[in-house]
């Protein structure tokens, strides 16, 4: 997949992931896919984590590990600096990291690391 709007569009297959976005077109009244979208993808997982069955979660997760070194830099910058930074950031505070992070994959959970040693996250 090398289409920010495609990528969105699978997401949002599930509810919650359709919420956050609805929830940023209400607020923001347009409808552009940016770090700010992707960031609330983030937050939406890392909340509604527990009520994501296996399945989903894995489809979700299968969905962020392919398309985070997307050829479609705009859509890997989106999936790096707004949907993984807020899942982290929103996963300590809420205090379900250890749950969350066993479903990233290899490249996901890469470039986390590498962003927490740049900015010490």
């Amino acid at each position: 997949m090398t289409n920010t709007n495609a990528f969105v569009t699978e997401l949002c297959k599930n509810k919650k992931m359709e919420e956050a976005r609805q929830d940023f077109i209400d607020f923001w009244e347009e409808y552009e896919a940016n770090t700010v979208l992707f960031g609330a993808f983030g937050r939406a997982i890392s909340d509604s984590f527990n009520e994501i069955n296996r399945k989903e979660k894995e489809r979700i997760f299968l969905l962020i590990e392919e398309n985070v070194n997307s050829d479609d830099e705009h859509l890997g910058t989106c999936i790096a600096t707004g949907l993984l930074e807020a899942l982290y950031n929103v996963c300590h505070e809420v205090d379900n990291w250890d749950d969350v992070k066993q479903f990233l994959g290899k490249n996901s959970m890469g470039y986390i690391e590498a962003w927490i040693e740049a900015t010490g996250g």
